[in-house]
């Protein structure tokens, strides 16, 4: 259908005129769009978070949110919050799915409204589908579940009484992102929380749920 504009009408006249067909006018056209998104575009894919790996250690500190009442061994029973330390590895199979295990350690007290009535480490390796909601190099930001299991130490009472702990395979969820320092290097901040207890074949398990906040060197490649 012609256009009925009379500006359109008149340039398209002005260029028949002047023996420029319509067929270079749309390849001028589409050859100008293509130089003034260019760099648009080239600065779009250059930011890109593009690794395919991602290697990340640092502290972490931990903060149980559960405490629990158990008969034989006290009242509002809670873990104490610590700093240990985490180690993980990231494949990112596609620009915005990446699956990530970590492990983390941490030695953390048991503690009453009377004081310090033991001590235990926890232990979890966790596996994150993480989901990166901002996948730049110069920032990324991700989320997602997690599945873990918890490996426990003995718990040792203070009376010298000690327990076996089972492990347990629980989940929770994860976030974080990273400032990036260039395209290899990154800085990394996450919160993790786990749904996790302490199970000493006592009359009751002692809840935990700890919530992890980390900083880490990120190394991406």
């Amino acid at each position: 259908m012609e256009s009925k504009n009379p500006l359109l009408l008149r340039a398209r006249n002005a260029l028949r005129r002047c023996g420029i067909p319509d067929a270079v006018l749309v390849s001028a056209t589409l050859a100008t769009a293509g130089i003034v998104l260019a760099p648009s575009i080239a600065q779009a894919q250059e930011d890109r978070g593009d690794y395919d790996w991602k290697l990340f250690v640092g502290p972490s500190y931990v903060s149980p949110l559960s405490d629990s009442d158990i008969a034989s061994v006290g009242n509002a029973i809670e873990a104490s919050s610590e700093l240990g330390y985490e180690i993980g590895i990231e494949w990112k199979g596609t620009d915005r799915l990446g699956f990530e295990i970590a492990y983390l350690d941490v030695d953390t007290d048991l503690e009453t409204s009377l004081g310090t009535i033991g001590d235990i480490s926890m232990r979890p390796w966790m596996l994150s589908l993480n989901f990166h909601v901002i996948d730049k190099n110069a920032f990324n930001w991700y989320v997602g579940p997690t599945l873990a299991y918890v490996g426990w130490s003995d718990l040792k009472l203070s009376n010298g009484t000690r327990y076996d702990v089972d492990g347990e395979s629980t989940f929770g969820v994860s976030t974080g992102f990273v400032v990036g320092l260039g395209e290899t290097f990154g800085i990394q901040f996450g919160l993790r929380y786990l749904d996790a207890s302490i199970d000493a074949g006592l009359a009751d398990e002692i809840s935990v749920d700890p919530l992890f906040a980390g900083v880490a060197v990120a190394f991406r490649f």
